[in-house]
């Protein structure tokens, strides 16, 4: 058997012994000692890391979440550490289920536990990458909708052609602490958008400006209540004169040049594409993806303004994406939008709390914030 079709196999177990805990399916699953960890995962686990090409695979996991550089020896003293802080919690959790502690079975089995923990928060997360580039929660708004007996696609040009729900008189913004959702008070629910806080309020900013009247979001899920010093190879930094921006600019990290940030400027049609490159990429259903802020703008008494603005995950194949990297023209096959913003005036240098629009939009979703911030460096 796959690793992944354990991993789907534990992810629906019933676990209701322990429904009252709170630490997560896997930790519910170790915890109320489930067969297929114990008899399958571990075992599985124990045998392959005699391979130093699986020690490779976990820390490349561990590496890429934790933004270290460790290696495998690093790791398993991690992991003793690990055990030693955790080790009177899943004690008390074990005796909660079980009606007695067993220290021996967690000490025994927790280096498998914490390197199965990983390897089943890796999957589950790529997991959830698929279902927001494959536009899953779309069937879910759509029943949401016939519901109420409203067609969604009738009524909301955005979503029919992007999949993207669209802001309305029915429709609020709800940015709490912990949480950013759309609410359509017709159906109740809380539409989960992915838009940080910081960015969700300027945006809400422009909107009671009203500089920004068409606004539609991607919706990655649905509840009922709330619960990442430079060298510059080609360009020049942003500047108020934006139609004078060079066609393309690349900035590259010196600590690694596999790390870039790309600006191309299509002055004809007074457009703007972001783009960030990482040597740590993403993989999605054996694709690479990357992400896009796009923009077009528009000059009104020699003021530059922001009519369209939106982001976007972009799949590559392998073989698109490295002919990528040596030419900046060619495109992935598969766009993936996360908001859009259509017939806007907003201004170019726009600040909310000292801090510029394209900036926030940047600096939200992308991981090369150095980069960033030398492309602003004129304008900070």
């Amino acid at each position: 058997m796959e690793i992944n079709e354990w991993f789907d196999k534990i992810n629906n177990l019933p676990l209701e012994k322990s429904k009252w805990c709170s630490l997560g399916t896997f930790y519910r699953a170790f915890i109320e000692r489930s067969n297929l960890l114990t008899d399958e995962l571990f075992p599985h686990i124990s045998i392959s890391l005699e391979k130093s090409s699986f020690q490779l695979y976990i820390i490349s996991i561990f590496n890429n979440k934790h933004n270290t550089n460790i290696n495998y020896n690093e790791l398993t003293e991690i992991i003793k550490y690990n055990h030693r802080d955790m080790k009177d919690i899943m004690n008390n959790s074990y005796k909660n289920v079980h009606g007695s502690e067993d220290n021996t079975y967690i000490t025994s089995n927790y280096k498998y536990y914490y390197i199965g923990a990983l390897l089943f928060e890796n999957y589950m997360d790529m997991k959830n990458k698929s279902a927001i580039i494959d536009m899953k929660q779309a069937k879910i708004i759509e029943k949401k909708y016939n519901e109420i007996k409203i067609n969604i696609n009738n009524v909301d040009s955005q979503f029919k052609r992007y999949k993207l729900l669209s802001l309305n008189e029915n429709i609020l913004i709800c940015n709490d602490k912990d949480s950013q959702t759309i609410v359509d008070k017709r159906i109740g629910a809380h539409f989960w958008i992915p838009v940080p806080r910081k960015l969700l309020t300027t945006l809400q900013a422009l909107i009671d400006l009203e500089l920004i009247t068409n606004i539609s979001f991607r919706i990655d899920n649905i509840t009922d209540y709330i619960p990442f010093f430079e060298d510059m190879e080609v360009g020049s930094p942003l500047k108020l004169n934006v139609a004078d921006l060079p066609s393309l600019s690349k900035f590259y990290s010196i600590d690694n040049y596999a790390n870039s940030f790309w600006v191309h400027h299509d002055s004809r049609e007074r457009s703007i594409t972001f783009e960030e490159l990482r040597d740590d990429f993403q993989m999605v259903n054996n694709d690479v993806i990357t992400q896009v802020i796009h923009l077009e703008y528009f000059n009104l008494n020699n003021e530059f303004y922001i009519q369209h603005l939106d982001h976007e995950f972009i799949s590559y194949t392998l073989e698109q994406y490295e002919k990528k990297l040596s030419d900046s023209k060619i495109k992935g096959y598969k766009k993936t939008k996360s908001f859009k913003i259509d017939n806007a005036k907003i201004p170019f240098m726009f600040k909310n709390n000292n801090e510029f629009l394209l900036f926030q939009v940047l600096d939200s979703y992308f991981n090369n914030s150095d980069l960033i911030s030398e492309y602003f460096n004129n304008i900070q």
